[in-house]
């Protein structure tokens, strides 16, 4: 099931990435800060978090690239490190000139080491999200996101906020 969402989820990419060409598709850039909570299991706490990112996005329609550093999982000196880059395609459309709420869906391509993990964890898992956008000049605009991420067998929550520069 996972080679299938996972090769679905390339395919849609690389054809939503096409669309930055058509007229009305916007590109962007942007990083968010955000705080990560662990919930039950090993590494139970919350820590902060970045991601970079990189897509395009049409009229409904979106495709995006990101880098994802969750630091130490749970907060805690024994926690383990985790950093990973996403894959993810967005639906979602614009209900007043300056809000456009999404929802999407992707790949987390993670690694995880040291504190109790005892070797180094390479994972390819889905996970998915919310956001809405608030645009605040034709260029710029902010994000408020939510993401449900499954790093070393944890279920992770990401609450992240950024600024994002379409071109």
């Amino acid at each position: 099931m996972k080679h299938r969402l996972g090769a679905f989820l390339v395919l849609a990419f690389a054809l939503l990435s096409t669309a930055h060409a058509r007229p009305g598709n916007d590109g962007f850039v942007g990083g968010s800060l955000g705080t990560a909570r662990v919930d039950g299991g090993e590494f139970d706490g919350r820590n902060e978090g970045y991601k970079l990112f990189l897509g395009s996005q049409g009229a409904v329609f979106g495709s995006e690239l990101g880098y994802l550093d969750l630091a130490r999982l749970g907060g805690g000196r024994d926690a383990p490190d985790s950093q990973g880059y996403t894959l993810a395609l967005s639906a979602g459309g614009p209900v007043t000139p300056l809000l456009f709420p999404y929802a999407r869906v992707g790949l987390l391509f993670a690694r995880t080491e040291g504190g109790s993990v005892a070797r180094r964890l390479r994972d390819h898992e889905p996970f998915y999200g919310i956001g809405l956008r608030v645009r605040l000049l034709p260029r710029w605009s902010l994000r408020a996101e939510y993401e449900r991420f499954d790093i070393a067998r944890q279920d992770v929550d990401l609450f992240s906020a950024g600024i994002e520069l379409r071109f």
